[in-house]
């Protein structure tokens, strides 16, 4: 791939990551952009991985210096995270997801429905509310969100979901929260396919770079704008996941 193209493909992670900081769903633009340029699907899942260090790392960074993350709802999650983002690393390339990519969509759909009725939801925090079983329920969900990061994209957006839902969280906090887990998560699916030796190390490394710029960015746009605008980002991007996975 030529350098046009790679300094191209970081310029689009940039922008993407300015919002996945917040939302998520930055894969869900990217991978599909590597595949179509003819890069393996492995190794552009694997591309798209490697980045998001940097944008969880610098988004985190970002949450925590202004107090947006609730450590004692994320590191429990972490354990989960790795173990879901660990057996799916491993699948990824044998797995015939499309049925499950398609209830998947239909259920996240349903979530669009529930926020439109609902308007007050992700706007008003209830952990301290929330129920032992709300979270035990939450935990497995959250498993599952990040089975579905790694298949499909769109982690980011499932896992504020199920923080929000769950555990209580505005959009903001859970934007901040779910980074705990989910840079442990990154790093646990990042050792496998390094072990696999399935990164393409010369579009990977700028990607890194613009998503760090990117999480950092806009995670302090996300913190400025507040909650309603997180949410309105999050209901666009929310029915662009459904359909994509309904569909394609």
């Amino acid at each position: 791939m030529d350098l046009f193209l790679i300094a191209a493909i970081a310029l689009l992670n940039l922008f993407v990551s300015f919002f996945g900081a917040s939302v998520g769903g930055s894969g869900l633009v990217v991978t599909p952009v590597l595949m179509s340029l003819g890069v393996p699907a492995p190794s552009a899942v694997a591309a798209k991985r490697f980045a998001n260090l940097g944008l969880s790392s610098f988004s985190l960074a970002k949450f925590h210096r202004e107090g947006k993350v609730i450590w004692r709802i994320g590191l429990p999650l972490v354990g989960v995270a790795m173990a879901a983002a660990y057996i799916t690393a491993n699948i990824v390339l044998t797995l015939d997801e499309g049925i499950l990519q398609r209830i998947i969509g239909a259920i996240i759909l349903g979530v669009l429905g529930f926020m439109i009725v609902n308007r007050k939801f992700g706007l008003e925090e209830k952990a301290k509310n929330m129920r032992k079983r709300h979270k035990v329920l939450g935990g497995v969900f959250y498993f599952l969100a990040v089975m579905t990061a790694n298949f499909s994209g769109g982690g980011g957006i499932l896992t504020s979901y199920v923080l929000i839902f769950f555990f209580g969280l505005t959009f903001i906090y859970a934007a901040g929260t779910r980074k705990v887990a989910g840079i442990m998560s990154t790093i646990t699916s990042v050792l496998v396919y390094v072990t696999a030796g399935v990164i393409p190390y010369e579009i990977a490394i700028p990607m890194l770079a613009t998503g760090a710029a990117g999480g950092w960015l806009g995670s302090h746009y996300a913190i400025r704008k507040g909650d309603e605008w997180v949410r309105r980002v999050f209901m666009i991007l929310i029915t662009v996941l459904g359909l994509k996975l309904l569909v394609f």
